[in-house]
């Protein structure tokens, strides 16, 4: 029996993403899902009503594979804005498996929404792409770096 798995650089797509976010001012976590009522202020959660897509996430690993580190998916967006904790990757940069030409875009990794992964949470069916270029890896493993320890 082969085993698959996951590996540091590695494209997949997530069913929803991220769990939360950690508020800049008082750093806090919240659930992006979740919003007040303009009118009484009760808390809503709105995830059922909104069709979460799948989210493109690169997988960052301290390690050769999750197993055997802390693993953790940054989001991929399509929408570039200049920023401390951003990576803008190019569609050169990448390697990418089995997807139509058109679908193919350049994204942002958004170091400072990146969500920890553990084996029981990536559920993966296709691996779509890998990031090849290294120094892009680099700018990226010493941003997630830097984000790490800025908290301390």
């Amino acid at each position: 029996m082969v085993k698959k798995y996951i590996n540091k650089w590695d494209m997949i797509s997530v069913p929803k993403f991220p769990e939360s976010i950690k508020c800049k001012l008082c750093k806090k976590d919240f659930i992006p899902n979740q919003c007040n009522c303009p009118f009484c202020g009760q808390e809503t959660d709105i995830s059922y009503i909104i069709r979460k897509q799948p989210r493109p996430v690169l997988i960052w690993i301290g390690q050769l594979n999750w197993i055997d580190s802390i693993a953790f998916g940054i989001p991929l967006s399509s929408v570039y804005t200049s920023s401390l904790f951003k990576v803008k990757i190019k569609i050169e940069d990448c390697n990418f498996f089995n997807i139509p030409q058109e679908k193919i875009r350049p994204s942002t990794a958004i170091i400072n929404q990146a969500t920890r992964f553990s084996g029981n949470t990536i559920k993966i069916k296709k691996i779509f792409g890998k990031l090849t270029n290294l120094v892009i890896q680099e700018e990226i493993n010493n941003k997630m770096f830097e984000w790490f320890f800025r908290e301390l």
